[in-house]
């Protein structure tokens, strides 16, 4: 058993670099509607604006998301002997205890993410665990065959220290 406990916290992430990036694609997608969208659609003035609004407000709530994130004091990664609590992404469920942890697997995910995928024995009490993401969830469940995932290159630790690290704790 472990008895230690080991807290790996995120990256800090350069918020306004990304902020900038995302209103640049913003800029971009409305550019885009003004002048070459639009001009083609006649009349639609209802739809013209949702689409502005929309387009505004998704911008808008990544980059709270992105600022939120970043500004965590919390560890995105704890491992103790009761299990462990993963917050390295939006889909994270908190708290997995050790019983329900089958195994740990590697992939590589979009952006050249690493992901460890966090083999569970019952996935389907994880999907609907926090109802907001089920969805997501659900969708991650079919690809990867676990609604969990820790995205280990967000955390400031090796990523393949990281499974090995993991697998030897399972073992146990």
């Amino acid at each position: 058993m472990m008895n230690h406990r080991i807290e790996l916290f995120n990256k800090k992430q350069p918020v306004l670099l990304i902020s900038l990036f995302l209103l640049l694609v913003g800029g971009g997608a409305l550019y885009l509607l003004f002048n070459y969208i639009y001009p083609k659609l006649g009349g639609f003035f209802n739809l013209k604006v949702t689409a502005v609004v929309s387009i505004f407000a998704i911008v808008i709530w990544t980059i709270f998301i992105v600022i939120r994130h970043s500004s965590r004091k919390k560890p995105g990664l704890i491992i103790d002997s009761e299990g462990i609590t993963n917050r390295t992404n939006i889909t994270s469920t908190e708290f997995i205890p050790w019983r329900d942890i089958t195994g740990f697997k590697e992939i590589d995910g979009s952006f050249k993410h690493k992901l460890i995928v966090v083999e569970l024995k019952n996935p389907g009490a994880y999907i609907n665990k926090t109802p907001k993401m089920s969805a997501s969830r659900q969708v991650q469940f079919r690809q990867t065959g676990s609604p969990i995932l820790i995205t280990a290159t967000t955390l400031e630790y090796d990523p393949n220290r990281l499974v090995a690290l993991l697998k030897e704790r399972i073992k146990n």
